[in-house]
C-alpha cells in the first residue's frame, strides 16, 4: 500500500498535481538522491506504470508525462534518454513497441515540441562517432538508424566494421531505404573476388589487430565471398552490373565447367558447348584470352585455335599456342566453325516422331492459338529448361514445354518476355494451371514451380492450381505402398537395422534419388537421350536436337503416367486416385509450406534422453560398438545444423559450406564421411574423385525427420555408442575439443571489466579488488567441483589470471589459453547477458580456439537429459 501511494505521488509530482510545499519537498529529495539512485528510481517508476493494468492510452500518457519532466529538468536530455532506453527490461526485445522504443520515440516528440531537433542531431552524431571510436559498432549502427543518421557515416565508418562483426541483420536495417549505400556495400565485397588469401589476409590484418574483425577470414575468400555477393544483389534486387567481378567469375567459373563437361566428362555434345562459350565470351575480349589461355594450360590447344579464329585474335593468340596455328589448323577450324553455326540456323517442320509435330510458340498470336488445345487436353506434359547460371543471379526460365498427345509446344520465354504483358502472361499461366480440366504432369515440379515464381513473380494463377501431379512424388508414393513395384537397383548407403528402418517408415522417399532417365528406362524401357541437358536454353534460334530434347521431356511424362497407372492397377491392385491426390503439387506445396512456418521445436529432454537409452541398449548386445572419437564427417551445406548438434555428440565433424569446400575435404581425408540429403547425393556420386565410393550417407530432412531423429538416424547408421565424456566434447562452433571450464565469478569479472566498463552510458568502474576477492572466495564444491585459482602481477595490475580446469582466463584481457592450444583466444564474453554470469553455481565451458562460451541448460536447446543411471547427473551445456 505504502509502495502503492509513493508511486501515485511521484507522478503526480510529474503532472504537476502536488500542492507547491510538498513538490519542493520531494524534488529536494530528488536532487539529494546520488544520480545513479535517480535513474534506478526513474526506471522503476516508468516499469510500474507500463506494466500496470491502465489502459494503453493512459499509460502512455503518464509515461510522456514523466519522460516531460525528466527531459525538461536534465542537462543533457540525450544521454538520459539513452541510459533509460537501455536500462528498460525490454531493451534486449529490440521493439518499437516495447518501453525502451516508447522512450526514444517520446525524446524525437519532446525535442520537436521544444524545437530542439537540430541539438539532439548535433548531439547524436557526437554520440555516436564516439562509440564508433570506441569500436562499439553495434549500439553505434543501432542508434544511427534509430535516429536516421546514414548520411553523417560513410560505409567503411560503420557499415564494414558490423559487417566483419557478422551483424548483417542491423546493416540491413540501417541501409534499407538507402540506395546508393546499398550499391556502395554490393561493389566493396565485389572487389574482395578473385584476391588470394594472402591479399585478402593484409588487406584486413589492421581490423583482426583492433579486434575489429570477428568473422573467420575464410568468410571473405573464395566461395564464401561470391556466395555474400549474391545475397546482396538479391536482397536489395540490385542488377549484375553492379558486381562486374562476380559476373566475370561466375562467367570463368561457368566456362571451366563446361570445357570440363566437353573434354573430360564428354557430358554435352560440341554443338550444345559452342553455343554456352560463344555467349559467355561475347563482347568480352578480356575474357576471351583468359578462356583461350584456359584451354592451352590444359592442352586443349584445337580447341583453342578454334575460338582464336571465332574472334580474330590470331594477332593476340598467346606464346604457347603459336606453334599449333599453322594454315592448316585456321582451315581447319573454320570449316568447324561453318559447320556449327549451320546447324544453329532457324529450322522448321521438326518431329519428336513421325506424326508428332514440335511447334515453337514465339509471338502472341501463337500464344493464343495455344489456349483451346488446353482447353481441350486431357493430359499435358509440363517442363522448363533455365537460362545459363552467367545470365543470372538466380534460375529464370529460358523455355516453358507443353506436350500434348498429338503435339509438343514450345513456348519461347526468351523472345516472349519482350512482347507479351504481365496480364498476358497472367492470363496463359490462369489458363494452363487453374482453368484447364486437365491433369498437368511435372517431374520435380516443385523446382520447376520455384525457378516460374522466381521468372513471373506477379503471377497469382501458380497460387491456385488445381490437377497438377509431380511424377516423382508419385511414383515414390507407389514406392512406398510396395517396394516391389519398381526396383531401380540402388543399393542403401549401407545395411539398415530394424530400428532405423522404423526411423524410415513413413520418410523412405528421402532415400530413394532416380532421374528421369532412370524411370523412362525402368518404365519404357528407353532411357532418355541427355546430352543436350546442358547446354545454352538462351540461345536463338533453337537447334533442332534442342528442340526434340526439350518437346520429349515434356512428352515422355504422358507415356510415363499411362503405363504406371496400369502397372499400379492391374499387377499390383492399387488406388490410382488416392495416389494422385497424394502427389498433387498443390497439396504438396501446402505441406511444405506449413512446414517451412513452423518453428523449429526445442528439444524435449524426455525424447532425447529416450533416444539415448534406445541408441545405447541396443548396442549393448553388439560386438561392434564404435566412439564418436572413432567416426570423422563432412556435412554438406543443407545439414550444417544437423552437423552442430553431431559436433555436441563428440563426432569430429566438418561444416562444408560449399560443394567444391566439401570434395576438398573428402579428398584430403578420405577416411571421413559425407553427410548429404535429397538430390545432393547423385551429384557427389558422379563426382569424379567420388566414383564408386560407399562413405556417402542420405539423411531424410527435417521436414520429414526431427532433429533427434536425424542424430539419431546417423549414430545408428555408425553404431556410435555415447558415454558421458563424449556429450559436449567438441565446440560447435569451430569443432575445437578443447575447453576452459570455469565458475561463474571467474566470467563475470570478465563482463565487468571489458563490457561494462567500455559502455559510454555506463558511469560504473570496473573494481579489480572486489572481484578479485570474489573470485578467491569460489568453493569448487558448488560448481560441480570446478574451481579456480587467482593469480595477480604486483607489476602489472592488468595481469590478473584465473587458473581453471584444463587452461586459464585473462580477466582484463579477455582472452582464454587452453592446454593444448598454441595460442590465446579472444573470449566472447559479449555474447552472454549479465544475469547469466551472476547466477551462483553456474559454471562455464570456454572454447580454447574460437572463444564461444557455453553453460548449462539455457538458450536454445537445453541438453538436461542425461541424468542417473543414464551419464552420471551430467548436465550438458548450450550455445549462446
Amino acid at each position: 500500500m505504502a509502495e502503492d501511494d509513493d508511486l501515485r505521488r511521484k507522478a503526480q509530482l510529474i503532472d504537476g498535481t502536488i500542492e507547491n510545499d510538498d513538490r519542493k519537498k520531494l524534488e529536494k529529495e530528488f536532487e539529494l538522491q546520488p544520480h545513479r539512485e535517480t535513474i534506478q528510481m526513474w526506471v522503476k517508476l516508468l516499469k510500474d506504470i507500463w506494466i500496470g493494468e491502465e489502459k494503453k492510452i493512459v499509460k502512455q500518457e503518464l509515461c510522456q508525462s514523466v519522460l516531460d519532466e525528466i527531459f525538461g529538468n536534465c542537462e543533457n536530455p540525450m544521454k538520459i534518454a539513452l541510459i533509460l532506453h537501455k536500462l528498460c527490461p525490454d531493451y534486449g526485445a529490440q521493439k518499437t513497441s516495447s518501453l525502451a522504443g516508447f522512450v526514444l520515440r517520446h525524446l524525437e516528440q519532446w525535442l520537436q515540441k521544444t524545437k530542439r531537433n537540430n541539438e539532439l542531431i548535433e548531439r547524436l552524431d557526437r554520440n555516436v562517432k564516439d562509440m564508433v571510436a570506441m569500436s562499439n559498432y553495434r549500439d553505434a549502427i543501432s542508434c544511427a538508424t534509430l535516429f536516421g543518421l546514414q548520411s553523417h557515416f560513410t560505409l567503411n565508418e560503420l557499415v564494414i566494421p558490423c559487417m566483419l562483426q557478422d551483424r548483417f541483420s542491423a546493416v540491413d536495417a540501417f541501409i534499407k531505404n538507402e540506395r546508393k549505400m546499398q550499391e556502395e556495400l554490393v561493389r566493396y565485397f565485389d572487389n574482395l573476388i578473385g584476391l588470394d588469401e594472402r591479399t585478402i589476409g593484409r588487406r584486413y590484418e589492421d581490423f583482426r589487430r583492433k579486434k575489429i574483425m570477428t568473422v573467420p577470414m575464410s568468410k571473405l575468400q573464395k566461395k564464401a565471398i561470391e556466395k555474400l555477393v549474391v545475397k546482396l544483389l538479391a536482397t536489395y534486387n540490385l542488377p549484375q552490373e553492379v558486381a562486374p567481378k562476380l559476373s566475370r567469375c561466375r562467367r570463368e567459373g561457368a566456362l571451366r565447367h563446361m570445357a570440363f563437361m566437353y573434354f573430360v566428362e564428354r557430358g554435352i555434345t560440341e554443338e550444345g558447348y559452342f553455343d554456352y562459350v560463344a555467349q559467355a565470351l561475347q563482347s568480352d575480349l578480356a575474357l576471351q584470352k583468359y578462356f583461350i589461355n584456359y584451354l592451352c594450360s590444359n592442352g586443349w590447344f584445337n580447341d583453342a585455335v578454334r575460338w582464336v579464329v571465332f574472334y580474330n585474335l590470331i594477332d593476340r593468340a598467346p606464346c604457347s599456342l603459336l606453334p599449333h596455328l599453322c594454315s592448316n589448323s585456321v582451315l581447319k577450324a573454320q570449316a568447324d566453325l561453318s559447320r556449327i553455326i549451320s546447324k544453329r540456323a532457324s529450322v522448321a517442320n521438326v518431329e519428336l516422331f513421325p506424326g508428332h509435330p514440335i511447334r515453337v510458340i514465339a509471338t502472341p498470336e501463337d500464344l493464343e492459338k495455344l489456349y483451346p488445345i488446353i482447353g481441350k487436353a486431357d493430359l499435358i506434359g509440363i517442363d522448363a529448361e533455365w537460362k545459363p547460371s552467367f545470365m543470372c543471379t538466380s534460375d529464370r526460365v529460358a523455355l516453358f514445354q507443353i506436350s500434348v498427345q498429338g503435339c509438343s509446344y514450345l513456348v519461347d520465354v526468351i523472345t516472349l518476355e519482350n512482347e507479351l504483358t504481365e496480364k498476358q502472361w497472367t492470363q496463359f499461366f490462369k489458363l494452363l494451371f487453374s482453368e484447364s480440366n486437365a491433369i498437368k504432369l511435372g517431374f520435380d515440379f516443385l523446382n520447376d514451380l520455384r525457378v516460374l515464381q522466381a521468372s513471373f513473380p506477379y503471377l497469382q494463377p501458380l497460387e491456385e492450381m488445381r490437377n497438377v501431379i509431380c511424377l516423382l512424388k508419385l511414383v515414390k508414393s507407389l514406392l512406398n505402398s510396395n517396394p516391389a513395384f519398381l526396383d531401380f537397383g540402388y543399393p542403401t548407403s549401407s545395411p539398415l537395422s530394424n530400428e532405423t528402418e522404423n526411423l524410415l517408415d513413413s520418410v523412405s522417399d528421402e532415400i530413394m534419388h532416380f532421374r528421369l532417365t532412370d524411370l523412362c528406362q525402368k518404365v519404357l524401357g528407353e532411357a532418355l537421350d541427355k546430352t543436350e541437358q546442358i547446354g545454352n536454353w538462351a540461345m536463338r534460334p533453337l537447334r533442332r536436337e534442342q528442340m526434340k530434347y526439350a518437346a520429349m521431356d515434356a512428352y515422355c511424362l504422358l507415356d510415363l503416367y499411362d503405363k504406371l497407372k496400369i502397372k499400379a492397377e492391374r499387377e499390383y491392385n492399387m488406388n490410382w486416385t488416392i495416389h494422385c491426390k497424394e502427389c498433387d503439387v498443390t497439396r504438396i506445396k501446402s505441406k511444405t509450406e506449413k512446414r517451412s512456418k513452423k518453428k523449429e521445436t526445442k528439444f524435449d529432454d524426455k525424447e532425447f534422453k529416450q533416444m539415448i537409452e534406445r541408441l545405447n541398449s541396443s548396442l549393448n548386445n553388439s560386438q561392434i560398438k564404435r566412439s564418436p572419437n572413432d567416426l570423422k564427417i563432412i556435412v554438406d551445406s543443407m545439414m550444417l545444423g544437423l552437423g552442430k548438434h553431431l559436433r555436441r555428440c563428440g563426432i569430429d565433424t566438418i561444416l562444408a559450406e560449399t560443394r567444391s569446400y566439401l570434395i576438398e575435404c573428402a579428398e584430403k581425408d578420405p577416411n571421413r564421411y559425407i553427410i548429404t540429403c535429397g538430390k545432393a547425393i547423385d551429384e557427389l556420386r558422379r563426382h569424379r574423385s567420388l566414383r564408386g565410393t560407399e562413405r556417402i550417407l542420405s539423411v531424410p530432412t527435417t521436414q520429414n525427420m526431427s532433429t533427434i531423429q536425424q542424430i539419431e538416424f546417423v549414430l545408428r547408421q555408425f553404431n556410435i555408442h555415447l558415454s558421458k565424456d563424449d556429450i559436449f566434447s567438441r565446440c560447435m562452433k569451430c569443432n575445437s575439443n578443447s575447453f576452459v571450464i570455469a565458475p561463474s565469478p571467474v566470467l563475470e569479472a570478465m563482463y565487468r571489466a571489458n563490457i561494462i566498463a567500455s559502455n559510454p552510458f555506463s558511469e560504473e568502474t570496473y573494481n579489480a579488488s572486489k572481484y578479485n576477492e570474489k573470485i578467491r572466495e569460489v568453493n569448487a564444491e558448488m560448481y560441480s567441483g570446478y574451481g579456480c585459482d587467482l593469480e595477480v602481477s604486483e607489476n602489472d595490475p592488468s595481469w590478473i589470471i584465473a587458473h581453471c580446469h584444463n587452461g586459464i582466463l585473462n580477466i582484463e584481457n579477455c582472452l582464454v589459453a587452453a592446454i593444448g592450444c598454441d595460442t590465446p583466444a579472444e573470449v566472447r564474453i559479449e555474447k552472454v547477458p549479465l544475469q547469466v554470469l551472476e547466477k551462483k553455481g553456474r559454471f562455464f565451458y570456454v572454447c580454447g580456439v574460437c572463444g564461444t562460451v557455453y553453460w548449462d541448460g539455457y538458450h536454445i536447446v537445453n541438453y538436461n537429459v542425461f541424468m542417473e543411471p543414464l551419464l552420471a547427473h551430467e548436465r550438458i551445456l548450450d550455445e549462446t
